[in-house]
């Protein structure tokens, strides 16, 4: 076995594994696909809900930062209010005017409004609530003792009031002194609130960012892995499927199915349907050619037989008209014999049972006797054939060299117009020695160059009744060529002839040993 089929063989069996660890495909690609979209708009919704919860949390701390603004004023301004209060209290205790009392009133009534307002929002800790409700009832307390003072007040003189309302004994001046020190207290809770905000913020900021850049991430990564697992699944399988494609072609057992329930398993099923009909139709086809070959080349051989003997006049005198006859049925008999013989070479070469000997052998001999063999068919024809450059070694089986000679020679001469030629000629280059039989003929069409080495094909359908051409000439010449590690090719324009050129190795080659 070579290296080559080594290598293919344990490919094989690789992929059989790959194809065996995936026969539990049950699903369709389409459900597949949509598996793969729905889990990434999954993530996608799960990261979307997150950055949103971020932004209304980032919303929260901006409006957390506004309203300790607000009541960081509020504070400033229940402290301003108080003491321009007290300071309008003495103005009217020194001046005795009702435009300073109602001043007095009117800052007065500010300060439980303030209060209320400071009460009424939600941003404090327990140390801020305590002590608004101790400014709350201390605010109260002066309030109340004011009014119920202010008759005894009223008649006192102005200096005897400022006593009164100083005096350590009645205990509103410490009740003052403590309010102005909590309104201060509460106003450094509040600027320390808002000192930290901003700290708050920024970190919420860079938690955003990360948040971002980790799910971009984990976006990315799982995308990937969603793609690769499901690539990997369908081309797992295909691969088996080109395996299983080359071993059609090579005529191999074929590995197993690949499984599953989507569209590749029902894909490769149908492949594995088709290669067992084409196995029966392969085995139907060697039956009729082995009966072709059994059942009527010999007989066709004997009545070639038979009329060559009847023309000879070997079984008896005979008249002109039935010797012409008997020609005409001769060639039509040597006509199937021949196709016969191309079918058989076919099927022996595509099944690989064809033995060839190749060796160095004289390419100028080969041509010599493939001239013999197409000379009578030059001069049915009154077509020359010229010889030019032939004295090469090639490394060729004789046999078969001669008979892709005698193809080209015998289609060159019978598509050649009356009185023109044929050249053969050939050169080296490097490991191989290219042939070429140029004929003036009437040319073959682009679009049918390579056509024309497949079965039964011709440029022209009427070709086989008028020229008695069976389409298997150039397939055979294709099949020989490559089994000698060559090429065929044509050259040529519709009018302007023909150039069909082949290509054999000069010296035998490590790797031709190896593919035979």
């Amino acid at each position: 076995m070579s290296v080559v089929q080594t290598n293919l063989d344990l490919k094989a069996e690789q992929v059989l594994k790959r194809g065996g660890r995936l026969a539990g495909e049950k699903f369709s690609l389409k459900l597949k696909g949509l598996a793969v979209v729905v889990c990434l708009l999954v993530f996608e919704l799960t990261i979307f809900v997150f950055l949103y919860m971020q932004v209304e949390q980032a919303e929260k701390e901006a409006l957390h930062a506004v309203r300790l603004k607000e009541i960081a004023a509020h504070t400033e301004k229940l402290g301003r209010v108080l003491w321009e209060s007290r300071r309008t209290l003495n103005k009217y205790l020194l001046e005795r005017n009702q435009s300073s009392w109602d001043e007095y009133s009117r800052l007065s009534d500010q300060l439980p409004r303030t209060v209320d307002w400071l009460k009424a929002q939600n941003e404090y800790t327990e140390n801020q609530k305590a002590l608004l409700l101790q400014i709350e009832g201390k605010i109260s307390q002066c309030r109340n003792w004011l009014l119920s003072s202010k008759t005894k007040v009223d008649n006192m003189s102005a200096p005897e009031s400022l006593q009164f309302l100083n005096s350590r004994e009645n205990g509103i001046l410490v009740v003052y002194q403590t309010l102005i020190n909590d309104i201060i207290a509460l106003g450094k809770l509040t600027d320390k609130q808002l000192e930290s905000a901003p700290v708050a913020q920024r970190k919420h900021r860079e938690e955003f960012r990360q948040v971002i850049f980790a799910g971009v991430i984990i976006n990315v990564i799982i995308a990937l892995a969603l793609a690769l697992l499901f690539i990997r699944s369908i081309t797992n399988r295909l691969k088996l499927m080109v395996e299983n494609t080359c071993r059609l072609k090579e005529s191999k057992e074929l590995l197993q199915p690949v499984g599953g329930a989507d569209e590749i398993s029902s894909l490769d099923a149908a492949f594995h349907k088709m290669a067992a009909e084409l196995k029966e139709a392969q085995r139907m086809k060697q039956v009729f050619v082995a009966m072709i070959s059994h059942e009527l080349r010999t007989p066709l051989t004997s009545v070639g037989g038979f009329l060559e003997l009847l023309s000879m006049g070997a079984l008896g005198e005979v008249s002109k008209p039935i010797v012409e006859q008997s020609d005409r049925v001769h060639a039509n008999v040597e006509r199937l014999i021949k196709l016969i013989n191309d079918l058989l070479d076919l099927e022996k070469m595509e099944a690989g049972r064809m033995k060839m000997a190749p060796c160095l052998v004289s390419l100028q001999a080969a041509v010599d006797r493939s001239l013999q063999s197409v000379a009578e068919q030059c001069r049915t024809n009154s077509v020359a054939i010229e010889v030019q450059n032939c004295d090469f070694q090639v490394f060729a089986d004789d046999d078969r060299l001669e008979q892709v000679l005698v193809n080209l020679l015998s289609n060159a001469v019978k598509f050649s117009p009356p009185e023109s030629k044929v050249r053969v000629e050939a050169s080296g280059s490097g490991e191989f020695v290219e042939v070429r039989i140029i004929d003036q003929g009437r040319g073959v069409p682009q679009e049918q160059q390579e056509r024309i080495f497949e079965r039964y094909q011709q440029v022209d359908v009427q070709d086989g009744s008028k020229r008695g051409g069976t389409g298997l000439g150039l397939p055979v010449c294709r099949l020989i060529v490559d089994q000698l590690g060559g090429s065929i090719g044509v050259e040529s324009s519709a009018g302007k002839g023909s150039t069909f050129w082949f290509r054999v190795l000069k010296a035998a080659r490590e790797d031709f040993f190896q593919a035979n």
